[in-house]
């Protein structure tokens, strides 16, 4: 049901980039932030670690459902009000 709903690996009519492959790269992606967060000391709410990857959350690949986004409303207001700038 879920890979019914990811669509932003096919590329035209002639690429259809695979779900396992889109997955790898967008962890690729993220560990490189989080590298660069820790090297330039620079604050990371890291949502793709906090907020499940379901159709709770999701409506596609990168879009989110109100639960979603109430969920990340909560999660960024949370370290806003508990965290101290690093600069």
């Amino acid at each position: 049901e879920i890979d019914n709903q990811l669509w932003m690996g096919v590329l035209g009519d002639k690429i259809n980039l695979s779900n396992a492959y889109m997955r790898s790269e967008m962890e690729r992606f993220n560990n490189g932030l989080r590298n660069l967060a820790k090297q330039e000391n620079f604050e990371l709410i890291d949502l793709e670690r906090l907020v499940p990857k379901d159709l709770k959350h999701f409506y596609d690949d990168v879009h989110y459902t109100p639960e979603g986004s109430k969920l990340v409303a909560e999660i960024i207001s949370q370290y806003l009000i508990t965290t101290e700038p690093l600069h």
